[in-house]
């Protein structure tokens, strides 16, 4: 009973414990220094002028060629990530998806949003994700790529898209306001 007692305690505070630990918690880097944010993990970002292309992410690095052109390169690769994570997040869900999703001709695209993490057109199939997801531990991609995916199931945000996200997403509600809260500590 004392664990439960104090798990009703925190519930009844989440409010005020989560402003809490936005106001004393860290901000995370800024979009670009001399480090990144890639799917959580810290990364070098280093200037090299003699790249053939605009940046090339390698052996752990973040190289990128033009100084002046430094945060669109970091965009780009953001977006180019997000993509290529997303179809892969595909893949290993399709077999738990099939019964309910039908996955033929998606089309994944990425974009820098300032105000929202993904959006989908259910009847062209196409998904967009937000591009700054691709700072974030890859878990969150995932939350809002599935929550994209029940789209094009159930084009609104009623109890039906509900019930069927939290099917195969039962914690989507906190994985979501983590990174609510994440994405208020960052430059976009």
């Amino acid at each position: 009973t004392n664990f439960s007692s104090i798990e009703a305690l925190i519930q009844s505070n989440e409010a005020k414990i989560l402003k809490t630990i936005d106001k004393i918690s860290e901000p995370l880097l800024p979009l670009m220094s001399d480090h990144i944010l890639y799917f959580g993990m810290l990364y070098p970002a280093v200037h090299n002028p003699l790249l053939k292309k605009s940046w090339i992410f390698e052996n752990q690095i973040f190289y990128y060629k033009n100084e002046s052109h430094k945060l669109s390169a970091l965009k780009a690769f953001y977006a180019k990530s997000v993509i290529e994570q997303s179809l892969q997040l595909i893949e290993k869900w399709r077999p738990l998806l099939k019964e309910d999703i039908k996955f033929d001709h998606i089309i994944i695209k990425s974009r820098w949003m300032k105000s929202q993490f993904g959006s989908c057109q259910s009847a062209k199939k196409i998904i967009n994700m937000n591009s700054v997801l691709a700072r974030f531990d890859s878990r969150y991609l995932e939350t809002i790529l599935i929550h994209e995916l029940v789209h094009l199931r159930v084009q609104n945000h009623g109890n039906n898209f509900y019930d069927l996200l939290y099917k195969y997403l039962p914690t989507y509600d906190s994985l979501r306001k983590e990174l609510g809260h994440l994405f208020k500590r960052i430059e976009v």
